[in-house]
Parts: C-alpha cells; sequence; structure tokens
C-alpha cells in the first residue's frame, strides 16, 4: 500500500509544465538543433567552394580570356616571329547605310576594311577578295554592317562587327585565311 509520503514523492519526481526542469530542456534542444543547422550550412559552403576551386579556371587563364584576344590568333601573340608572318591586306573602302539600328532615320557607315592574313596566304588571298570572290566579299561586309545595332556600330573597339565580317570573309572564301579584321577610318553619320 502507498503511503502519503509515496504518492508526495511521485509528484515531486514528474515535473510540471511550468517548473524549470522543462524550461532548461528547451534551450537545450534549441541549441543543438542551431548547431546541426549553422554546421551543415558550413559544410554546404565548404562544398561549394571546392566545387569552385576545381571547375573554374586558373586566374591566368582568366585574364587571358579578359583582354578579348584569341588565345589561338595571332592578336594577343608576344613573340616577334609570328607577329613578322602577318601582313595586312586592304580589301578596300566602304560605303553603306543601315537603317535598321536607329527606326525612324538612316545611318551612313564609311570605312575601310583591312584584313590581316599570314604572309603564306597573303598572295592567294589578295586574288581571291580582288578577283575571283571580289562582289561576294563586298556583300558579306554590307550584309553585316547593314544587320548591325546601333550600339555595335558606336562602339570604340568595334569588336562585335569585326568577328562578324572576318566570319562572313572566310565563309565566302571557304578558307581561314583571315586572322583579324580592322575597321579603318570609321565614320558614321545619321540622317
Amino acid at each position: 500500500m502507498a503511503t502519503e509520503t509515496d504518492t508526495e514523492n511521485n509528484d515531486t519526481d514528474i515535473p510540471e509544465e511550468g517548473s524549470e526542469e522543462t524550461s532548461q530542456k528547451k534551450p537545450g534542444l534549441l541549441a543543438n538543433k542551431k548547431v546541426k543547422v549553422i554546421g551543415l550550412v558550413l559544410i554546404v559552403m565548404f562544398a561549394e567552394a571546392l566545387g569552385m576551386y576545381f571547375l573554374l579556371p586558373t586566374p591566368s587563364v582568366a585574364s587571358d580570356d579578359t583582354k578579348g584576344g584569341l588565345t589561338s590568333g595571332v592578336e594577343d601573340s608576344t613573340n616577334p616571329e609570328e607577329q613578322m608572318n602577318i601582313e595586312e591586306v586592304e580589301i578596300g573602302k566602304f560605303n553603306t547605310t543601315n537603317s535598321i539600328a536607329s527606326p525612324g532615320s538612316t545611318i551612313h557607315v564609311s570605312f575601310t576594311l583591312v584584313a590581316i592574313v599570314s604572309k603564306e596566304n597573303a598572295v592567294t588571298f589578295t586574288a581571291d577578295v580582288k578577283e575571283k570572290y571580289n562582289w561576294r566579299v563586298k556583300q558579306a561586309v554590307s550584309k553585316v554592317i547593314r544587320s548591325a545595332s546601333l550600339e555595335d556600330l558606336n562602339a570604340a573597339s568595334q569588336s562585335t562587327i569585326s568577328r562578324l565580317v572576318r566570319e562572313e570573309i572566310n565563309k565566302v572564301l571557304g578558307k581561314s585565311y583571315v586572322i583579324k579584321v580592322v575597321l579603318g577610318e570609321p565614320k558614321t553619320m545619321a540622317q
């Protein structure tokens, strides 16, 4: 039989809802969850950093790409022998219009086009451009200029237009003669 002292002891062993023991267990439980969440976040951040380290290029490779040059071309070459193996060939003077770049007005664009080719291909390239594919090259250049945006026409480096002209000329010729294209004395006038 249970005595009154036994029932009193049993009541004191079971904590009440508002007692100190239950309030002490809750912060411990929350602190434990916070530690787990913080640990999980740190592990994820470390895994991302490790993945970025292995996936991104090294700084020396990234700096070559940001210069805007071709990695396989002669443009950024510091080797004097490679620079001596190129030649500038004038393709011609162009005077064309663009009505797409600025709606409601026509932009007149005039420039001298020069192609940079290797010395081995200079004679063949000149013959092909001046005689064999003369009109097709002029048409390809005019097509690029007429479809260019206003930003491309006004860009200081005109790298987009130069790249597109180079690609179109090489496509017309059927060979990759042109290393780089230079737009000499570009002038634009809106009307």
